[in-house]
């Protein structure tokens, strides 16, 4: 069994960079709520300030509940734990998986790859994750193979896409 865990200045960040962020759109947020002169500026501020805040948060509430810190993978199993303030442990069969999205299998590389299973169990993997190219080969090459081709023929229809020029990637 192979474990895979994040670093601990990854960690870090995942965890806990929200609450500072979150602090200091809050004293920008209430600078511009009690400011004595009701401008459009300052509605416009809450407004984007409030939205920021809800965004951030959402964000890292996501990372909370499907993020494991640890990941143990075999030919078989994957098992999921230290999960941010919570005891639960995941073990997710790689026969039993029924969908893999984002990240590289939607065309967006920067972004988390989703697992579900038959359970509808959906686990998170960051590619900041150690070795994150060895663990999407571990989980592929033991998935049942239907969804193996459904996810090499995506894969193919977003190069040929990306040739014809119709997906244009930001640089």
């Amino acid at each position: 069994m192979e474990n895979y865990k994040y670093s601990f200045v990854a960690k870090l960040v995942y965890r806990f960079a929200n609450i500072p962020v979150t602090m200091l759109l809050f004293v920008y947020f209430l600078i511009a709520l009690l400011d004595p002169e009701k401008t459009l500026f300052n509605g416009i501020s809450i407004a984007v300030h409030a939205l920021l805040i809800y965004a951030i948060n959402r964000f890292y509430y996501k990372n909370y509940k499907y993020f494991p810190y640890l990941i143990k993978i075999d030919n078989e199993n994957m098992i999921c734990s230290d999960y941010f303030l919570q005891r639960k442990e995941v073990t997710m069969k790689l026969s039993e998986i029924t969908e893999i999205t984002g990240g590289i299998f939607s065309n967006t590389p920067a972004r988390p790859v989703y697992v579900v299973d038959v359970h509808g169990t959906r686990i998170g993997l960051s590619p900041h994750i150690k070795n994150y190219n060895k663990l999407v080969t571990r989980i592929l090459s033991n998935i049942p193979q239907e969804l193996y081709g459904d996810i090499l023929q995506r894969i193919k229809d977003f190069g040929e896409l990306n040739k014809k020029g119709i997906i244009k990637r930001k640089k």
